[in-house]
C-alpha cells in the first residue's frame, strides 16, 4: 500500500517539479525608473519638460489647474484648430503618450498660466 501512495505522490510531484520549478525571469526589464515634475504653462509653447528624460518611453502630463491646457509638438496653439493639440479641459485630466526622449512635447494657455505635472517613465 505505501509503495502504491509512494508512486502515485512521484507521478503528481515530479512532473509539476519540471513544469515550476525551474523558469527563468528578465530582470533587466523591471528596472524602471520615473521622475515627475510640475511646470507652469503659458501663453506660448512651454517644452514639458525643458529637458527629457534619457531614455524615456511614455509621458503622462496631467492638468493640476483649472485652465484648459493644450498638449501637442512645439507649434501646439491654444484653440482646437488642427494645431491646438490634445485638450485637459478639467482639473485632473490627462493624456500618456508612448513617446521617447527624441520627440519634444510642449504645453500652452490661451491666457494666464496653469500647472501641470509632468511624469516620465523609462
Amino acid at each position: 500500500m505505501y509503495k502504491r501512495l509512494f508512486l502515485c505522490l512521484c507521478l503528481i510531484i515530479f512532473p509539476l517539479q519540471f513544469a515550476f520549478g525551474s523558469q527563468s525571469v528578465d530582470v533587466e526589464s523591471l528596472k524602471i525608473s520615473h521622475i515627475t515634475t510640475v511646470i507652469s504653462v503659458g501663453t506660448s509653447a512651454t517644452a514639458l519638460p525643458t529637458t527629457a528624460l534619457k531614455g524615456r518611453k511614455s509621458v503622462m502630463v496631467q492638468n493640476i489647474s483649472t485652465s484648459v491646457v493644450y498638449v501637442g509638438n512645439s507649434n501646439v496653439t491654444a484653440d482646437t484648430t488642427s494645431t491646438g493639440g490634445w485638450q485637459l479641459i478639467n482639473k485632473g485630466d490627462s493624456v500618456t503618450l508612448d513617446f521617447t526622449d527624441n520627440i519634444a512635447v510642449y504645453a500652452i494657455v490661451a491666457s494666464g498660466t496653469a500647472n501641470v505635472c509632468v511624469w516620465e517613465g523609462r
